[in-house]
């Protein structure tokens, strides 16, 4: 019987250990090293031309260290240092400075984040995350 405790109380305290490794490691925390990634949806026709300026012009941005520009779909796609700048920030300026005043940060619906969780793809993947989530 005593063995049997013993053996409950290590896997029992294994377990919490685990769950303990989990919220850490998985809780979003922001330090110098943390990069976020914002899009810009410019809603009206660029060239190769303005997709060279928009991205100079995003380079120049404190905080931003990568930008993609698509001039085929007008979408800018850039990564930065939240610590330093908040992607808003950078949109109201990139509408207030560039001749794109119909342009906006394109932001996911609750849904579609929701969809794009790769532990939600199947119904048996999306029932573990469900039962995590209501654990953490």
């Amino acid at each position: 019987m005593k063995v049997v405790l013993t053996i409950l109380a290590v896997f029992v305290l294994l377990a919490l250990i685990l769950a303990l490794h989990i919220y850490m490691v998985t809780r979003p925390h922001t330090d110098a090293r943390a990069r976020a990634m914002a899009r810009i949806d410019l809603h009206q026709p660029i060239s190769k031309t303005d997709a060279d300026s928009i991205t100079a012009w995003l380079y120049r941005q404190k905080g931003v260290d990568r930008v993609l520009v698509n001039p085929k779909s007008a979408i800018a796609v850039f990564t930065f240092a939240p610590v330093v700048v908040n992607a808003n920030q950078i949109v109201r300026a990139f509408k207030a400075s560039l001749p794109y005043n119909r342009a906006e940060r394109y932001l996911p619906a609750g849904a579609q984040l929701k969809r794009g969780c790769p532990m939600t793809a199947t119904p048996v993947t999306n029932k573990i995350y469900t039962f995590l989530k209501q654990i953490f």
